[in-house]
């Protein structure tokens, strides 16, 4: 997640939607003193390699620690963070002072959510074929449905003021440039980041993997009908 002071904006980072790519290209724009969490190593350095600002300033300040925090740091050095990686709305709200939340641009990702299963399973695999059918992998983690509605939502309404739709990647990202001065160099920048890519088939559509697992079908369409209907997303 990033929160640019400099440019007032506020990217609330989803899982499965393209979000660390999107958080590579915004980090060209942020100074020294915006709040950037970390990423994976290899993401990292992708990062620092293209000269963009790293992870950076979300440890908390020694005032915050609780008493268990200190003790920690005073015998491990172990630095306690205040704002991580796909963190939700709710508690980057009550992490950043009020005027910072209300007059800060609110910023996130949206995908199908039967695009967002698929990738969640093949996710972690390194390259690997996945040990367990796909449907035995969503009947059992249902909660990967309705995920990112808890990361990007508060009490059931949406805490982003500028969506990106993932499939619309390109547009979205040059009306969000247009809206934050950058342009259309935000777009041009995802043209030559390719973070977390190859770890899903090819060949792996949504439409073959739930070909014929209609509990799949319907379980998305219970926990995730505020999406579909939102988006209008179909099965493809």
């Amino acid at each position: 997640m990033i929160i640019s002071h400099r440019h007032k904006f506020i990217f609330i980072k989803p899982k499965k939607v393209g979000g660390t790519s999107i958080e590579i290209a915004l980090s060209k724009f942020c100074g020294g003193g915006d709040v950037l969490t970390p990423i994976s190593t290899k993401d990292e350095a992708k990062r620092a390699g293209l000269g963009f600002a790293t992870a950076q300033n979300y440890h908390k300040q020694l005032g915050e620690y609780s008493f268990r925090q200190l003790w920690r740091r005073t015998f491990t050095l172990h630095k306690a963070k205040k704002f991580y990686n796909h963190m939700p709305a709710s508690m980057i709200r009550d992490a950043v002072p009020e005027q910072v939340w209300e007059e800060y641009l609110k910023v996130s990702v949206v995908r199908s959510p039967y695009e967002r299963a698929v990738s969640r399973y093949f996710w972690g695999q390194d390259g690997e074929a996945p040990a367990e059918s796909f449907q035995s992998f969503l009947m059992a983690n249902l909660d990967v449905l309705d995920e990112n509605r808890r990361i990007t939502h508060i009490d059931g309404v949406s805490a982003v003021d500028q969506w990106v739709q993932f499939e619309d990647m390109d547009a979205g990202l040059r009306e969000l440039g247009a809206r934050l001065g950058f342009g259309d160099e935000l777009a041009e920048l995802m043209r030559g980041i390719h973070a977390k890519k190859g770890v899903r088939p090819k060949k792996a559509s949504a439409a073959s993997l739930f070909e014929g697992f209609d509990e799949g079908l319907e379980k998305v369409q219970e926990l995730c009908s505020e999406d579909l209907a939102e988006w209008g997303y179909e099965l493809r």
